[in-house]
């Protein structure tokens, strides 16, 4: 029978926390002059709705080059959720800078 002690479990707990790395930031690469009216307000209700330990990183391309925006811990989303993906998606679609083939 598994009956671990209390200072059992903080113990393990310990442990995984001394092994864990930190989850990777969510990176989001827009296109400023493509976003829609009030795009910035949005994305930050959604980032609110969302709430995890991924930071977010968003990089802008402006017309005097890219901007790269980190967000502060308050809006740190759990990144791996579909609807957090789905989200930005229907907000960003247009957003997202097309790659040119070189």
């Amino acid at each position: 029978r598994f009956d671990p002690s209390d200072e059992e479990i903080d113990h393990a707990r310990a442990q995984a926390d001394k092994t864990a790395e930190p989850p990777r930031p969510l990176w989001l690469t827009l296109d400023a002059g493509s976003l829609p009216a009030g795009a910035i307000e949005e994305l930050k209700r959604i980032f609110e709705d969302f709430p995890g330990d991924c930071e977010v990183v968003l990089e802008m391309h402006t017309r005097s080059g890219p901007r790269r925006l980190r967000l502060g811990d308050g809006y740190r989303v759990a990144a791996r959720n579909a609807g957090l993906k789905a989200e930005l998606d229907r907000l960003l679609v247009a957003a997202r800078p097309v790659a040119v083939p070189v």
